[in-house]
């Protein structure tokens, strides 16, 4: 979307996830992989049923103004497509997830967009996060099968 929260998100935002028929306000729940500084792999998620403003690092480090660029761009999203302001008063909250949130952690410099990819999958899924950095070569062989299926599995 944008590497700081003051960066303009009209462009840079809609190139990022784009303008589809998709109406993400019928949704529980906006998935965005998040790289930062080409150098690393982080989740955003703006939980719409919940009303908050998610973000997963499995190194555990800080969204560094993340969220609030994913505040703005569902403002922008919303006054887009619905021709109105939204309102993200106190009923929005944001939340970085910590080792504390037992969120599965990275322990190399390399599986980064793994962590990523799955923690988003899992979600999707309601799935428990139990995986660790030992599961991540099987989970490559799964995503790599995955791939060539053109399908998930379970």
């Amino acid at each position: 979307l944008a590497e700081s929260p003051t960066e303009d998100s009209s462009s840079v935002g809609r190139g990022a996830l784009g303008r589809s028929a998709v109406d993400l306000f019928s949704r529980d729940l906006g998935i965005v992989p998040i790289n930062q500084g080409n150098s690393h792999w982080t989740l955003g998620l703006i939980n719409l049923r919940q009303k908050r403003f998610e973000f997963i690092d499995s190194m555990h480090g800080s969204d560094g103004g993340r969220l609030a660029v994913l505040r703005r761009y569902l403002k922008d999203e919303h006054q887009d497509k619905k021709g109105a302001p939204l309102d993200l008063g106190e009923d929005w909250v944001d939340i970085s997830y910590t080792a504390a949130d037992g969120t599965p952690r990275q322990t190399n410099g390399f599986d980064c967009g793994m962590f990523m990819s799955r923690t988003a999958e899992y979600l999707v899924r309601d799935a428990v996060l139990d995986f660790t950095q030992a599961d991540m070569p099987n989970l490559r062989r799964r995503m790599v099968f995955e791939l060539s299926q053109k399908a998930l599995t379970d």
